[in-house]
C-alpha cells in the first residue's frame, strides 16, 4: 500500500509551526548574544581603568560612605588574558572616621551578611583570608595586613562574595576593618566567569527596568 502524501493544509501548518519555532530560536539567540556582549564590555571596563566604588562597599557593609576620609592605597589588575587561573583583582585601603564597632557587630546587611571578629571567622571567611594574603604576581603590596593580623581580635571581617568551584575557592569580595587606626581594606579577586554571570544578571535587570 503506497502511503499518501500529506495534503496541502498539513504542509502549510507544518511550515507555519517551523517558522514560528525559528523566529523564537533566533530571538532567544539574539538576547543571549546581547547579554554576553554587554557582560564582556563590563569585564573590559573593570580591567582597563574603571575603579571600584569605595562608597558602595562602605554603604553595603553598614559602615556608611560618610565615614570615608581618604583612599590611602589602591591596586587594580589588568583584565585576564584568558590564561587559566587569571582573575580580576581590586584591592584598596581606606582611611575612615570614627567607627562604633559594637554597633557594627550588632547589625546585619540587607542581604543578611554580618561582621565577624578576625579570631572568630566562619569557614568561608577563613578561606577568603588565604586568598587575600596570596601574593599578586609581580607586585609588592606591603600596605596589606598579614595573615596573622587578619585572623586576630584586632580585625573585623565582612564578605560580599565567597564563591567555590567544587572544593576550590574561586572568587572572593571581602573587607577588613582595623579600628585602631580607622583603616578599612577591601579585597576582590573574582573569576571572569563570575563577572560574566553578574554582568548578564545586570543586563537582564536593565532590560526589565527599561520595559516597565
Amino acid at each position: 500500500m503506497i502511503p499518501r502524501e500529506p495534503d496541502a493544509e498539513a504542509r502549510r501548518t507544518r511550515a507555519i509551526v517551523w517558522s514560528v519555532f525559528a523566529v523564537v530560536c533566533m530571538s532567544a539567540l539574539g538576547i543571549f548574544v546581547y547579554q554576553v556582549s554587554h557582560s564582556f564590555q563590563q569585564l573590559r571596563r573593570m580591567g582597563s581603568g574603571a575603579q571600584p566604588d569605595p562608597k558602595q562597599a562602605l554603604d553595603t557593609s553598614g559602615l556608611g560612605a560618610a565615614k570615608l576620609e581618604k583612599i590611602a592605597h589602591r591596586f587594580q589588575s589588568d583584565t585576564p588574558k584568558g590564561q587559566p587561573g587569571e582573575k580580576v583583582t581590586d584591592i584598596y585601603a581606606l582611611r575612615l572616621g570614627d567607627v562604633d564597632v559594637d554597633a557594627l557587630m550588632a547589625q546585619t546587611s540587607p542581604a543578611g551578611a554580618a561582621w565577624h571578629r578576625g579570631d572568630q571567622l566562619p569557614p568561608g571567611l577563613s578561606d577568603a583570608v588565604k586568598a587575600v594574603v596570596t601574593p599578586v604576581p609581580g607586585f609588592r603590596l606591603d600596605w596589606l595586613p598579614r595573615e596573622d593580623e587578619l585572623r586576630s581580635e584586632r580585625m573585623y571581617a565582612f564578605s560580599w562574595l565567597i564563591y567555590y568551584r567544587g572544593d576550590q575557592l574561586s572568587s572572593v569580595r571581602v573587607g577588613f576593618l582595623r579600628p585602631s587606626d580607622h583603616m578599612f581594606f577591601y579585597f576582590s579577586r573574582v573569576d571572569p566567569i563570575v563577572l560574566l554571570a553578574e554582568g548578564m544578571t545586570r543586563a537582564s535587570e536593565d532590560e526589565k527596568s527599561h520595559s516597565r
